[in-house]
């Protein structure tokens, strides 16, 4: 598998909709697409134009990438699983990781709609409190209980789709 072979589910979406307004998802940064999939969908579906991009390298392979023991499909619920790499990609991590931007978060005006599993075995929920405590912004915080790292795909994922097409409508006037 290469750089040009994207496995089944983890392809691109781009989506041109009816309204005013769109939507930018991305996945994380040892993800793909899949993991948004859901929510990119619904969003689709109510006319917003939606990009999902697949960054470079992720949804194919990572036999050339120098790895770690993967943090893949951290997911509580048994019925759901994330397609994720057997390992976790370092370069990845090192290049795309959030540590670049930690210390601007107060330049982050916008208005933010932050979940934060306080079960996730992969992030650390004091990650997302440092993010709302800092950003510079109106920060609407949701602690997700049931689900862990992959809440897109986890019991709250319907709740998370849900929440997230209300707060588009809302800062988007629709």
């Amino acid at each position: 598998m290469s750089e040009s072979t994207v496995l089944s589910g983890c392809e691109p979406m781009s989506y041109d909709g009816s309204r005013d307004a769109g939507v930018l998802v991305i996945h994380g940064f040892t993800g793909n697409p899949s993991s948004l999939r859901v929510q990119a969908d619904a969003f689709a579906e109510l006319g917003y134009h939606v990009e999902l991009p697949r960054l470079p390298g992720h949804g194919t392979t990572i036999d050339d990438m120098i790895v770690a023991p993967g943090i893949g499909s951290d997911i509580a619920d048994p019925d759901a699983t994330e397609i994720a790499y057997d390992g976790t990609p370092l370069l990845s991590l090192s290049n795309e990781g959030i540590a670049p931007i930690v210390d601007r978060y107060g330049e982050l005006a916008m208005p933010i709609l932050l979940y934060t599993s306080t079960n996730d075995h992969v992030v650390p929920p004091a990650a997302s409190d440092h993010l709302a405590a800092t950003a510079g912004g109106a920060v609407e915080h949701v602690l997700l209980e049931r689900s862990f790292h992959v809440a897109t795909q986890d019991y709250d994922a319907a709740n998370i789709t849900a929440g997230a097409a209300t707060f588009i409508a809302r800062v988007a006037g629709a």
